[in-house]
């Protein structure tokens, strides 16, 4: 619990100067605690006191009105003034409000774990870019973030220049790619839109994606992906007509992955890699 914290801020910085923590049966001594918007040490400091709460928003810690009031005045600060440095770089972040969020601000996040902004500025031309950047981006920017755009998101102009599996749910679908860098730990791309929400997320290449439905259903996706990328790329090869003895092998690839994605239960919609 914490025993009456006062809250000391300016521009920059929210201060708790003594608290007395006692989480899972450990107490932890006064001490002062210190969030530095202009370092990113000491943000990952009140991060690390919230996963000590057990709570990431003021919705999930409702007994700590201090806390509460600090994600009051932190929002109201947003909003009014524009974003503190290094906002969006906590390990989760999570915004009631975040009319204060512009695309340039989400193009500069990495390595945090989740980002939920329900309420935005942000139009489907500026949740294209992010997608793209985050596609094509050499570093893991989150594992996940979900978006209340400001107007309805349009996306099949940029799921018709990747390579995608569709996979259907009852009331919507979700829409797999990989990253283009190989340098990512989380390759598998997961995005879930419908209206002006979108759900994004990545993924390990041997996790399985995370839904309401069975997991066993996502479990080869990253493999089929593969086989997706290299159908691709043999089709391409195809058409640009190299001499006969290549085209009978990549003819002969390209069936043997074609029933591979048929095991697998893929069928093609209007051109598109299906499932579920």
């Amino acid at each position: 619990m914490l025993m009456s914290p006062k809250i000391l801020s300016s521009f920059h910085i929210l201060t708790f100067p003594k608290f007395n923590l006692n989480a899972g049966g450990t107490a932890y001594p006064p001490q002062p605690i210190q969030c530095d918007f202009e370092n990113k040490s000491y943000a990952q400091a009140l991060a690390r006191l919230y996963d000590e709460l057990g709570c990431v928003s003021n919705k999930t810690c409702p007994s700590f009105p201090k806390l509460d009031q600090l994600s009051r005045t932190l929002q109201k600060r947003l909003i009014d003034y524009g974003p503190l440095p290094n906002a969006l770089k906590f390990k989760r972040s999570i915004y009631d409000d975040a009319r204060w969020v512009r695309v340039d601000d989400l193009l500069r996040i990495v390595n945090v774990d989740r980002v939920i902004l329900y309420r935005t500025n942000l139009t489907s031309d500026d949740v294209r870019a992010l997608l793209t950047h985050w596609i094509n981006s050499e570093a893991d920017m989150f594992h996940s973030m979900e978006i209340i755009a400001y107007e309805d998101i349009e996306l099949d102009e940029l799921f018709d220049s990747l390579v995608v599996l569709k996979h259907l749910h009852d009331s919507c679908s979700t829409i797999f790619t990989l990253a283009k860098s190989s340098s990512r730990v989380f390759p598998v791309l997961a995005i879930t839109y419908a209206l002006s929400i979108v759900i994004i997320s990545a993924w390990k290449p041997d996790e399985t994606f995370n839904a309401d439905l069975s997991k066993d259903q996502y479990e080869p996706t990253y493999q089929i992906l593969q086989l997706l990328e290299r159908k691709t790329t043999l089709e391409r090869s195809l058409e640009q007509r190299n001499n006969g003895v290549d085209q009978i092998q990549m003819t002969e690839e390209l069936a043997e992955i074609m029933q591979e994605l048929w095991r697998f239960g893929v069928f093609f919609e209007g051109g598109t890699a299906t499932r579920g």
